[in-house]
């Protein structure tokens, strides 16, 4: 065959590794391209144009004092981490879950908790807290009134209290998420303070 239809055919073979060469970086330019747009999607606007922050937030803190404190002392607690800022206290609301607790020593505190989870109908109430040389461990409801239960706390020599819980509400609602954690944390450091929880509320079923 004459040299010319050979010369024709590698060009051909040159021209279509051009063309394939041409359609791959255009491939692979037209995918990264599109992986930049949904990178840089704001996703604010998948939520109706608000921040996450905004449309999961609290509308409240629950705080559980030992049973000895009082209103008023309840009351100095929360003025002293206030800041300045109006707020309305619930005190000693009944519709919170565990009310009762007990103390146990730090010297005994694991070989009595064992104990306690000896209990026919042991659930755990909430994570432990320890105040000064006492672990107080939170105590599910129901089991105030099972027999095995009150025998363990007789024989270990544990006394039942019960907490005073309370709702606590700032009228400043942004103030309010904005320094909760700070808010939780000086809470906490209160040597009457058991546990502090937030009341979340979903504003995006209202939107």
């Amino acid at each position: 065959m004459p040299f010319s239809f050979y010369s024709n055919i590698k060009n051909r073979i040159q021209t279509n590794k051009i063309i394939i060469i041409v359609l791959l970086s255009i491939s692979i330019a037209v995918i990264i391209g599109i992986a930049v747009i949904i990178g840089g999607v704001n996703t604010d606007t998948l939520t109706n144009e608000f921040p996450a922050d905004e449309i999961i937030s609290i509308g409240g803190i629950h705080v559980a004092f030992t049973d000895s404190t009082t209103e008023k002392e309840a009351i100095a607690t929360v003025d002293r981490i206030a800041h300045g800022m109006e707020y309305r206290l619930e005190y000693n609301i009944d519709y919170i879950a565990n009310s009762y607790y007990v103390e146990i020593d730090e010297n005994n505190y694991t070989y009595k908790r064992n104990k306690l989870r000896q209990a026919e109908n042991w659930i755990e109430a909430s994570t432990d807290t320890k105040k000064g040389k006492h672990f107080i461990v939170s105590i599910w409801d129901p089991l105030v009134e099972e027999e095995d239960f009150l025998i363990i706390l007789e024989k270990q020599n544990l006394c039942l209290k019960k907490r005073i819980n309370c709702y606590v509400v700032f009228e400043d609602e942004k103030w309010m998420n904005q320094n909760k954690e700070k808010i939780k944390e000086e809470l906490r450091k209160n040597e009457r303070v058991i546990e502090v929880s937030f009341d979340y509320i979903d504003k995006a079923d209202s939107i």
